[in-house]
């Protein structure tokens, strides 16, 4: 299973890597706002798959109750404040799913931009 779980995130990974200038493991805001409408909905998607196939017993860590075009939105949002630029993807749908969920954030926010502050090229 968890092999299976490391193929999938390989394809949505990799491509990018193959064709792109970036010089870190992982996609980020830079990448997200080149993302085509398509692209975007391909991301979000696959990580919602992927949270289908987590280990039994393990929390998510993103609510599942809003839309795949609504998580869209509001990354949209979250990439345009430059101070996000170099947060990766995945944490940047952590704290917009805190965001929805209305519950506190802005203190990960601010740990999740120090951790992600310097490029590590």
């Amino acid at each position: 299973m968890k092999k299976f779980l490391f193929i999938i995130l390989f394809v949505f990974v990799f491509p990018f890597n193959a064709h792109g200038e970036i010089k870190v493991w992982g996609l980020n805001g830079e990448n997200w706002i080149v993302f085509t409408q398509e692209e975007k909905f391909i991301y979000v998607g696959g990580v919602f798959d992927a949270l289908v196939f987590r280990e039994k017993g393990k929390p998510y860590n993103l609510t599942l109750s809003t839309t795949y075009v609504n998580y869209i939105d509001l990354l949209d949002k979250f990439y345009k404040n430059p101070e996000n630029i170099h947060v990766c993807l995945i944490w940047g749908l952590r704290v917009v799913s805190l965001e929805i969920e209305n519950k506190p954030f802005k203190k990960e926010l601010k740990s999740i931009r120090k951790n992600f502050s310097i490029r590590h090229e």
